[in-house]
């Protein structure tokens, strides 16, 4: 908390720091007059607390007292402005932080919110951050899932193509009788059903 109000203050401008002191001490001045003549008023209209009145103008008497009303009403004034800023302040990095927010909308997934100076946008630029990374984690997941999946059905269809073509050209050869004798016709055969246990046992390791 002291750090996050280090940091606010530091972020005032000085022409302005030096502005807000001089309204605090101008607000302080005529805060101050205000209340003497309330006194002196309420001293002259109501006889009733006239003693109580007498004795807080003796404690205004002592030396030691004023500055320290003054005072207490000067750091008020400036409390006062240090909330404007602050609430400034909050306004203009929640802003740019939407702005942040909006550019991993829009798929840039390697941008990181940068961490605030006040707690609350700082937890909330933290969560932001974790979001992204739990979502480009699951985006390159999905991504190899893809890639492993593209490579199964190429390895799959170039391991089933090549004992398919050969059944094919064989039972062509048959159909066509493109064979010298019957032992030839049997060792075609035999490489079709070769070719044909192969391509069973395949699909059954993809089943698998």
């Amino acid at each position: 908390m002291k750090n996050n109000t280090l940091f606010i203050i530091k972020t005032i401008p000085v022409w302005k720091a030096i502005l807000y002191v001089l309204l605090s001490l101008v607000a302080s001045a005529v805060t101050a007059a205000i209340l003497l003549s309330s006194i002196y008023y309420f001293q002259k209209q109501f006889g009733l607390v006239a003693s109580i009145v007498n004795l807080l103008s003796s404690l205004w008497a002592i030396s030691i007292l004023s500055p320290l009303f003054f005072g207490l009403i000067f750091f008020s004034y400036l409390f006062l402005f240090y909330q404007a800023e602050k609430k400034r302040y909050v306004l203009i990095e929640f802003n740019h932080m939407i702005r942040e927010v909006e550019l991993i909308a829009n798929g840039n997934f390697n941008h990181k919110v940068e961490e605030r100076a006040e707690a609350g946008l700082n937890q909330l630029a933290i969560h932001i951050n974790n979001v992204v990374i739990q979502a480009r984690k699951a985006i390159e997941e999905e991504r190899r899932s893809e890639q492993i999946k593209n490579d199964l059905v190429t390895n799959v269809a170039h391991d089933l193509r090549s004992p398919l073509t050969s059944i094919v050209g064989y039972l062509k050869l048959i159909n066509e009788d493109e064979y010298r004798d019957e032992v030839e016709l049997r060792a075609y055969i035999q490489i079709v059903n070769a070719k044909a246990e192969r391509l069973h046992h395949l699909i059954n390791d993809l089943f698998e």
